[in-house]
């Protein structure tokens, strides 16, 4: 039933355009086709004041410094495929601050709650099956599932970023509780 539903960009984006207002900060992630997508109807992603952060430059103090201070000015985080989280949290030698930010980042240690997911899984026998663990070829271009998060906490740049480098997680995640994640229920 994948295909039969709408893609969960496209899902994600119609729920951002209804309920986020323009202007709104919103920090993205580079190398994807960007959120919210273009719709029909006037909804065109430049009403919001989106920030593509560079997770995929080499991990530096100055890098981080950067991500940080745009993730305090912004309302919303939004991912709209697992691509930087699932490849940069597999190579942490190559991505150790950039790591640890995406540890706190889903543990809510940065002042962002997981709001809303937008996923579209397989089921057998009406059992929804988790593809979030296969290979992204799989699940992040026909059926990727996007992940929301809001600015909770409005922590100031210097805080997100001394979590970030000092200190362990509040939570103990695993990589696969990351590519797993869901927001909590109410």
């Amino acid at each position: 039933r994948i295909y039969t539903r709408p893609h969960t960009v496209v899902t994600a984006s119609e729920w951002f355009y209804q309920n986020v207002p323009a202007r709104t900060k919103v920090a993205s992630q580079h190398w994807d086709e960007g959120f919210p997508f273009p719709l029909p109807g006037d909804r065109n992603p430049d009403r919001y004041k989106i920030e593509q952060l560079g997770y995929y430059e080499p991990d530096t103090p100055e890098k981080m410094s950067g991500i940080c201070r745009e993730l305090a000015a912004s309302e919303y985080a939004v991912f709209q495929t697992k691509r930087i989280y699932g490849s940069v949290t597999r190579a942490p030698e190559k991505f150790p601050l950039t790591t640890r930010y995406f540890y706190r980042l889903f543990a809510g240690d940065l002042g962002f709650t997981l709001t809303n997911e937008f996923a579209s899984r397989p089921a057998l026998f009406g059992v929804e099956i988790p593809d979030e663990l296969a290979d992204e070829s799989f699940s992040v271009y026909d059926h990727p599932k996007v992940l929301i998060f809001r600015n909770t906490g409005h922590l100031s740049p210097s805080d997100i970023e001394g979590r970030v480098v000092t200190g362990a997680p509040s939570r103990r995640l695993t990589r696969k509780d990351i590519l797993l994640a869901r927001p909590a229920r109410s």
